[in-house]
């Protein structure tokens, strides 16, 4: 006797898939328990749930990316460290791709997006810095030297903070600039600073978007960054960025000397300034009490000289500076 399931894969394109007699024998052979469903089910080919939403870490699927994101750290550290004069730490945390308004949410109500263009990628990208990070560059540039946990800001953004978080949008954009210089020359031509993500629209916000997230560490305060660009502009290079690129780096031919000449600028040096001396002797020094005065050779028009490492370099008069003792220099003293 044919089965109903054989009879039914026998049956051309022009018949019916089951005839009604085959209909009536499957529903009964169901409900007297002679086909399992449960075994037919576990059967079929279990099926692999795939989330279009899901965020993936470009650098694991783009290689040279990940490279260029690496020398975009460590120009921007230099960047940042010449416009504070202090040391800065850099550290890319990640590069992922989001949907572009899955980003947005994430995001402070308060923060500076500055606008770029993107040429010859085409689209635009943005700059996001959080208030913190405005506000501790503020606190070092007007010479605060005690770094405190920034007080979360729940306002605007003030015409001064607007326009140091250009400043610090467009060492960004440079820093971002030389880190693709290898592998295509970009230019990240800097269009505005927004307080309101609702003015920024790079992409329509179920489109995906390429974040670098960036953190940023000064003394013991960390405050964090990120560019965004649209998945979608990586096209026209993706190809590079998908193999093994090799980024020949310019430096590598150059001489020695140019790289020392290059680096001596961000090194640290000792900067004194000898207000006067005296002799004393050995006696008077263990007498020495809270209260007395030292007479020193110097007299009070006099100038200062300004020593650089031990080697005397400026003479200059004294004065004050944003609440500190300040010396004005007044001539270069010339090695003898």
């Amino acid at each position: 006797m044919t089965s109903p399931v054989l009879a039914a894969s026998t049956a051309t394109a022009d018949e019916p898939l089951l005839s009604q007699a085959e209909i009536d024998a499957l529903i009964s052979a169901i409900h007297e328990g002679s086909i399992d469903l449960k075994t037919a089910a576990a059967e079929t080919a279990e099926v692999e749930l795939f989330d279009f939403t899901r965020q993936y870490r470009v650098a694991q699927k783009m290689p040279t990316l990940d490279l260029i994101h690496r020398r975009f750290a460590t120009g921007l550290r230099a960047a940042l460290g010449n416009m504070l004069g202090r040391n800065v730490e850099v550290q890319v945390l990640s590069t992922r791709t989001t949907p572009y308004g899955r980003f947005l949410a994430s995001l402070p109500a308060i923060a500076a997006f500055s606008l770029f263009g993107l040429d010859p990628l085409g689209g635009y990208g943005m700059v996001v810095l959080h208030p913190g990070l405005i506000s501790i560059f503020i606190d070092l540039l007007l010479g605060n030297r005690e770094l405190k946990e920034p007080v979360p800001i729940n306002r605007d953004l003030t015409a001064v903070e607007l326009r140091l978080g250009r400043r610090i949008a467009e060492s960004v954009l440079s820093s971002y600039r030389e880190g693709w210089q290898a592998v295509q020359p970009l230019k990240l031509n800097y269009l505005r600073t927004e307080q309101a993500s609702l003015f920024t629209p790079i992409a329509p916000n179920d489109e995906m978007v390429v974040v670098v997230d960036v953190e940023v560490t000064l003394t013991n305060l960390t405050e964090s960054l990120a560019v965004v660009i649209p998945d979608a502009s990586l096209e026209m290079v993706r190809q590079k960025l998908v193999k093994d690129f090799r980024i020949t780096d310019p430096k590598a031919t150059r001489s020695f000397g140019e790289l020392i000449a290059e680096r001596l600028p961000y090194l640290d040096v000792l900067v004194q300034v000898e207000l006067g001396r005296m002799h004393a002797r050995v006696a008077d020094v263990v007498n020495l009490a809270v209260g007395d005065v030292l007479t020193l050779g110097q007299r009070v028009e006099d100038p200062l000289t300004a020593f650089v490492e031990g080697v005397p370099k400026f003479a200059g008069t004294t004065g004050s500076s944003g609440g500190s003792v300040a010396l004005e220099l007044t001539n270069r003293i010339e090695a003898h």
